[in-house]
């Protein structure tokens, strides 16, 4: 809504489709209501296999820089710098935010489910929703939607790979309903994205519409 972008063709043929992949995957595993080790272990190595692809594909179709591009890039130090100033802002912020949807949640009488759902999920998709939003304005297009998809993914394989690995994790019936929704987001995110690439401010209202729908769907359930 706030700056128009067009997806990239990559984005659709390779990551919108693995998006789809890895819910329907997810959607299997969580029927039976736990996430165990294997499972966690089997969306781990589908992480390193998309990571994997995405090497080869840069490999396959390098990137020409300009030397105006070439001037942008930042000096390794302040790289490294900003990446330890950034992660331990990560880990401050979260556990900040747990912390206080715990309160919430106990306060409230909210259960565990619907404060991840709200508070959490929110809280922690505001860096993203910065990032997006500046890459779109700046034209960064690619950015953008790979930011976006690329969460998705992530969380999918990489943090509940990793803590279902760690630990299983318990599911119930809400939890397999959200996940129905979230294959039919992917799904429609697709068909979209296929009929015309270019998402503009009616498809952003229309997305943002069906989010506040599914808020007010949970928080009466």
């Amino acid at each position: 809504m706030i700056a128009p972008f067009v997806i990239g063709k990559e984005v659709i043929k390779r990551d919108l489709p693995f998006n789809i992949l890895c819910t329907g995957v997810l959607l299997v595993m969580i029927w039976g209501l736990i996430l165990s080790r294997v499972d966690g272990l089997i969306l781990m190595a589908g992480l390193a296999g998309y990571i994997a692809l995405l090497v080869y594909d840069v490999k396959k179709n390098p990137i020409e820089e300009t030397e105006e591009e070439e001037e942008k890039i930042l000096p390794n130090w302040k790289a490294a710098l900003f990446i330890v100033l950034g992660a331990a802002a990560i880990i401050l912020g979260g556990n900040a935010t747990v912390n206080a949807a715990t309160t919430i949640a106990r306060n409230l009488g909210m259960t565990e489910t619907l404060v991840g759902l709200t508070v959490v999920s929110v809280g922690t998709s505001l860096p993203e929703l910065v990032t997006s939003v500046v890459a779109a304005r700046k034209g960064e297009s690619g950015l953008s939607i790979g930011n976006a998809i690329g969460s998705n993914i992530m969380n999918i394989l990489f943090i509940l790979g990793a803590s279902s690995a760690i630990h299983p994790l318990a599911a119930d019936h809400q939890n397999v309903m959200d996940v129905i929704l979230l294959c039919c987001i992917a799904v429609s995110m697709f068909v979209m994205a296929k009929i015309s690439p270019k998402l503009g401010r009616f498809k952003g209202l229309l997305m943002i519409g069906v989010y506040c729908a599914y808020l007010a769907y949970i928080i009466v359930r």
